[in-house]
């Protein structure tokens, strides 16, 4: 449905897109567990009819799925607002897919499961339903999972278990902040063929044999009377040879021209570019220079309007240009390439050439993408948390709870961000993307642990331990499924699903490790108060101690305990 919608509008479908059925699967079995969870932890309501019950389960898993839901849509479309075409179509493309998955959810699935479940009530057979079980038992034992997350929560609510859990936390954030200060923004398009290619093969080795020294580029002029503007060529030239980290050499052929004319046509107290030279007289000592023995070689650097020759005046010039070459950069956090880059092209500008003139090198084509990843990154990042935490703000109704899944959801991305550069991993055009969509991934898991923490009443570890026990499963199910379901792409040849893989592989566990261990250890500790209606409910509910039943007015009434 996204896919026939997103293509009839005219979007574009690039290689990036065929990732899209791995993340909405991983998106939509988490919101499948977590109704089931829901469902399951009602356990066994006499007297209550399939629909009311059906009704009970989403009023639990209901507000957790749209949370998660809402994020992630707006994510993805602050990921459309990119001036990256690739990223935007994408963005929009996953978007659209993620609105069709919740609205399935909510409809689809559940109807299908309402039905399900009365097959079960009846005990019906699951393959033949017209088969009857009369001795099925229906009683349900607490799952491994289940079991094993109420281990865990016991296991946390030991004081000296909870601050060595908040240690290996900010331990990971430190470390991961240094390999992120570290990484560097650089977009390798060889890494884009397969590595198992001849052609991937043939660049390996010839940058390993025969390494460049430098980038190569051009200063290009339009159609202008050179003649007038000989004194701002003069500025750029003496700019570039004095900015050795920038400019390796310049090997244009105003340098030698200027050298030709004063040496042969102009005295010591009348040079150039600091005498005037008139159109005509410039023509013709152009073309003296042009078929000179050192001045031959600059033919190429000019586009005329008719043929050059020799003896006569030079045609009107279409086209120049001055060669010069950038010394190689060595890739790091620095971005030393863009500023490079930078800098030529703002001294190229500054002079205010009176035609198109403009500097390009074939390097910087490649350039202007990590100049642009770095800046569309940050933005959409930025973008993203900040309508993460005005949604989950508005649906989780709880200022210091949503500060927790910001301040998770921070953490996690600082950790991706850093072991990124453990794994050998640079920033690109296509991590930049993988990174910007994974934030509506790992704030799934905290957003779900932190509503089901604020729906439980109690000491902090009792909602600690019933938060775990109820919601842990299916937050653990949902993103081992997401894992599962990009697991494929392991072994894959191609530089786009590798990149995804890895960067989905490290939200995932360390989104789950947010989610699961570091939000709710911090939320017992805080303790934010429950919602007040079920506050209310637990208040309703007479507390039985030795066999005196207190309601909620305080009264005390005895029973016999026979």
């Amino acid at each position: 449905a996204s896919w026939g919608i997103c293509s009839a509008v005219g979007l574009s479908y690039g290689p990036m897109h065929s990732l899209i059925p791995c993340l909405l699967v991983g998106l939509g079995i988490d919101d499948m567990f977590v109704l089931v969870q829901s469902w399951d932890n009602l356990g066994d309501m006499p007297g209550v009819d399939l629909p009311e019950k059906v009704g009970q389960a989403m009023r639990h898993a209901g507000l957790g799925i749209t949370v998660t839901s809402v994020t992630d849509v707006l994510v993805f479309l602050i990921g459309g607002t990119t001036v990256l075409p690739s990223l935007r179509s994408y963005s929009i493309f996953t978007g659209v897919g993620i609105c069709f998955t919740y609205f399935l959810q909510i409809t689809f699935f559940l109807a299908w499961f309402s039905i399900d479940q009365k097959r079960i009530n009846d005990k019906r057979d699951g393959m033949f339903c017209w088969k009857r079980h009369p001795n099925m038992d229906l009683d349900k034992e607490k799952s491994i999972l289940r079991r094993s997350f109420s281990k865990l929560g016991k296991i946390l609510q030991h004081f000296p278990i909870k601050i060595a859990v908040l240690l290996s936390s900010l331990t990971l954030v430190a470390v991961s902040s240094w390999g992120f200060s570290n990484i560097s923004v650089e977009l390798n398009y060889v890494g884009f063929l397969p590595s198992d290619s001849q052609l991937f093969k043939w660049f390996s080795w010839d940058e390993e044999l025969f390494p460049k020294e430098g980038e190569l580029g051009h200063i290009y002029l339009g159609e202008i009377d050179l003649a007038q503007e000989l004194s701002k060529l003069d500025n750029i030239i003496d700019q570039f040879e004095k900015k050795g980290d920038v400019i390796k050499s310049v090997n244009g052929w105003y340098p030698e021209f200027k050298k030709y004319v004063n040496t042969h046509f102009r005295s010591a107290d009348n040079p150039i570019p600091y005498s005037p030279i008139t159109e005509g007289n410039f023509n013709k000592l152009l073309t003296q220079f042009l078929f000179s023995p050192n001045g031959s070689r600059y033919q190429n650097n000019f586009k005329f309007d008719g043929d050059l020759k020799c003896g006569e005046p030079a045609p009107p010039i279409l086209v120049s240009s001055i060669e010069f070459s950038h010394p190689k950069f060595e890739t790091g956090p620095r971005g030393e390439h863009i500023e490079a880059m930078r800098w030529v092209k703002e001294k190229v500008a500054k002079e205010n050439f009176p035609t198109t003139t403009f500097a390009m090198a074939q390097a910087y084509s490649r350039w202007e993408i990590d100049e642009v990843i770095s800046y569309e990154l940050l933005r959409n990042v930025l973008l993203a948390l900040v309508m993460v935490t005005i949604t989950t703000l508005l649906l989780l109704a709880d200022f210091l709870t949503c500060f927790m899944v910001l301040l998770c959801l921070i953490m996690t991305l600082v950790d991706v961000l850093g072991l990124m550069y453990f794994w050998n991993m640079n920033i690109d055009i296509v991590a930049g993307t993988n990174i910007i969509i994974s934030v509506g991934l790992c704030v799934d898991y905290s957003a779900h642990m932190a509503h089901s923490f604020l729906t439980k009443t109690g000491s902090g570890n009792e909602r600690l331990q019933q938060t775990l026990t109820e919601m842990g499963p299916a937050v653990f199910n949902g993103g081992f499924s997401t894992l599962l379901a990009i697991l494929m792409l392991v072994n894959s040849k191609s530089y786009v699903f590798i990149s995804f893989f890895k960067i989905f592989f490290l939200m995932i566990v360390i989104g789950l490790f947010h989610g699961l261990v570091v939000l709710p250890t911090a939320l017992s500790i805080i303790c934010p108060e429950p919602y007040s209606h079920y506050t209310k409910i637990l208040e309703t509910k007479p507390e039985h101690t030795n066999g005196i039943i207190v309601p909620a007015n305080g009264m005390h009434k005895s029973i016999d305990k026979k």
